[in-house]
């Protein structure tokens, strides 16, 4: 489906009803974004990355109203409708109700850009107040939605994990803990493929894998 047509249309202000002093488009892999004053309109690329099809209209609307759906649990101020793009008598593009329907878009308030987290952190003004509401807000979301949950630590690696974390450079690579105690404590994946287990004697531990990233035990960070 060619979409030049629906784009054009709707990066003239012109096009919406409460005409706004100017456009933007910006165009994602899967999406045209207008925002449009201080509304925004998003629709769906006609495209198929196997781990998504917006092939199709209707599968374009349906994905428009989950992406309501899902977002207005934690956005409901934002996320707003869904709402159809369709050709008059006359065979203009109109924003609404009608007829012939040829798209549909999803319409959102538009966020305040100097309320965004990645402003507020780059300008030092998401303290610890900030991201523990953000904490709270996810944990009651994530509670609400899965009542119940199951989590698996590996208590054999996760240290490692930890400083893996800490350190990308460290990712991949046979990695211990417990250098100061002269036994490994946790052990990578990679070193526990080698055969590097945890109680090994850090001599023999540099026997199997002789270059070994041996670290000391950090429990508190």
């Amino acid at each position: 489906m060619d979409q030049s047509p629906i784009v054009e249309q709707m990066a003239r202000p012109d096009f919406y009803p409460h005409r706004p002093q100017k456009v933007e488009a910006v165009q994602t892999h899967i999406s045209y974004v207008f925002i449009a004053g201080d509304y925004v309109y998003k629709v769906k690329k006609p495209v198929n990355f196997g781990f998504l099809d917006f092939t199709t209209l209707e599968k374009r609307k349906f994905y428009c109203e989950e992406e309501l759906r899902l977002n207005r649990r934690l956005a409901p101020s934002i996320y707003l409708d869904v709402v159809p793009i369709g050709r008059d008598d006359a065979g203009r593009l109109t924003l609404g109700k009608t007829t012939n329907l040829v798209e549909y878009a999803v319409l959102m308030n538009k966020l305040p850009l100097d309320k965004m987290l990645k402003i507020l952190l780059a300008r030092g003004k998401a303290d610890a107040g900030v991201m523990d509401a953000v904490a709270k807000k996810i944990a009651r979301f994530s509670l609400s939605s899965w009542p119940r949950a199951i989590v698996h630590i590996d208590g054999d690696a996760f240290f490692t994990s930890c400083e893996e974390a800490i350190h990308p450079e460290l990712r991949g690579k046979a990695l211990i803990t417990g250098g100061e105690r002269g036994i490994v404590a946790c052990a990578s994946y990679p070193a526990k493929k080698l055969g590097i287990k945890r109680g090994v004697p850090l001599a023999e531990a540099r026997k199997i894998c002789p270059g070994l990233i041996v670290l000391p035990s950090d429990y508190e960070t």
